[in-house]
């Protein structure tokens, strides 16, 4: 589900990278990532009120967007660990709003499935609620790694200036791309509305008065 596919693990992985040796201030990283968690928070809460407002699809990808977009602003506005941390944080904001979204989602999409198969997948669907979890670790494994490997990174050396400007668009890019990646793909493929939701239901529903009735004649 693209509205799981978070930048935060990425982020909080490289985040030691970035204070270490770009910022050069890795006391401030617990700062970084209470203020991140706290956006993250209360984007869970807003996300209620948001939802309802503008629809889960169009906040999903809406917010999405927005998110990657506050990532990439960081290029310019992030080069002090104040002014990353807040960008972060309003970034962090703005995708939990789209993440927070995701039961919901996931619920549409059992009932969508019952609706084309004829039985209840919901047990299914909803074990796929970890894949996008493990899909996110991996990304951030390979982000992370094949992303030191190719900037030259060396552990427990003087980073040369080179490897300092690598990091720097890592850990501000990777999280917006995979912002922007998970909103192509669920602006273009998740195509199950509000309101086709509710007239879903309401066929699923006639399907079993129908077998109801059916038992009951024979």
């Amino acid at each position: 589900m693209p509205a799981k596919i978070s930048p935060q693990p990425t982020q909080a992985a490289f985040a030691f990278y970035y204070f270490t040796n770009v910022l050069k201030n890795l006391a401030f990283m617990s700062v970084f990532l209470l203020a991140t968690s706290i956006a993250l928070l209360i984007g869970a809460f807003a996300s209620t009120w948001i939802g309802i407002r503008i629809g889960k699809c169009g906040c999903c990808w809406i917010f999405l967007v927005l998110s990657a977009v506050t990532f990439a602003s960081a290029t310019f506005l992030g080069q002090t660990a104040w002014g990353l941390t807040i960008i972060f944080s309003v970034a962090c904001f703005f995708g939990n709003i789209a993440g927070s979204m995701n039961p919901a989602l996931f619920s549409d999409s059992v009932i969508h499935g019952e609706w084309k198969t004829g039985k209840n997948i919901r047990a299914f669907t909803m074990v796929l609620l970890n894949f996008p979890v493990k899909l996110a670790i991996l990304v951030r494994s390979a982000v992370v790694t094949l992303g030191l490997v190719a900037i030259g990174f060396v552990a427990n050396a003087v980073p040369a200036p080179s490897v300092v400007d690598g990091i720097n668009p890592i850990m501000i890019f990777a999280p917006a791309a995979t912002c922007v990646l998970a909103a192509l793909i669920f602006y273009y493929g998740y195509k199950i509305e509000g309101q086709q939701v509710l007239e879903t239901q309401d066929e699923i529903a006639a399907r079993r008065d129908n077998r109801t009735l059916n038992g009951v004649t024979i």
